[in-house]
């Protein structure tokens, strides 16, 4: 017998899961089918000079492969008919990818130490009572703002293997579809959204040289 069902893969902070939501006779059903662990990865680097510093990272692949086996588990049920697939994550943090869609750098936590390093230089060009009133998000450490004006600084935006930065929601939602979107519902937390408008900040991109084309 068809079963139709609706995938949802939820990743949260330390694990995910893969559920299905079905309609029968009695209504709808929604059952946990897999769930996986991706911790955060503790990683001390060294840069050119041998200075050492402490990251915090997510590994992008390990949440992916939790997906797709998930997803496996259901394809190799006798009957499912899958009709959609829709992830849920956090907009926090997001990666820069080359051309073929790999990760240029880990994917930082935007509550890592190493955003820090541009925040007084951003509220110097952009003060962040200026920028909240432009987006409405209040300022915060851990915004993505922090991460795609850090990667201007260091060179990843003008860098020509760099093709794109992508929350990691649209990192799932690319490597799932192909295809690179970014929802108007993530513009409101990475405080780089307009508050007037479903659309990027213009004035946020202009004054803080952030690479619209990139975004």
């Amino acid at each position: 017998m068809r079963q139709d069902l609706i995938a949802v893969g939820d990743v949260g902070g330390s694990g995910g899961r893969v559920s299905t939501l079905s309609r029968g006779k009695k209504g709808w059903s929604f059952k946990t089918r897999y769930t996986f662990a991706h911790p955060v990865h503790s990683l001390w680097l060294s840069d050119h000079q041998g200075n050492t510093r402490h990251r915090l990272a997510w590994d992008p692949f390990l949440i992916q492969a939790g997906l797709v086996t998930g997803l496996g588990i259901l394809a190799a049920e006798p009957g499912n008919h899958l009709l959609s697939f829709g992830i849920d994550s956090w907009g926090a943090d997001g990666v820069w990818l080359n051309r073929l869609g790999d990760p240029l750098l880990p994917a930082i936590l935007g509550h890592d130490h190493l955003w820090d390093e541009v925040k007084d230089e951003m509220d110097r060009i952009l003060p962040a009572r200026e920028r909240f009133r432009l987006t409405g998000t209040y300022p915060n450490n851990y915004l993505v703002v922090n991460q795609v004006y850090w990667g201007v600084k260091n060179g990843f935006a003008a860098s020509e293997l760099c093709a794109v930065f992508l929350p990691l929601p649209s990192l799932y939602h690319y490597w799932f579809s192909g295809q690179q979107a970014v929802e108007p519902t993530w513009l409101t937390t990475g405080q780089l959204g307009s508050c007037h408008s479903r659309a990027y900040c213009q004035e946020v991109f202009e004054r803080l040289g952030l690479p619209a084309d990139k975004m």
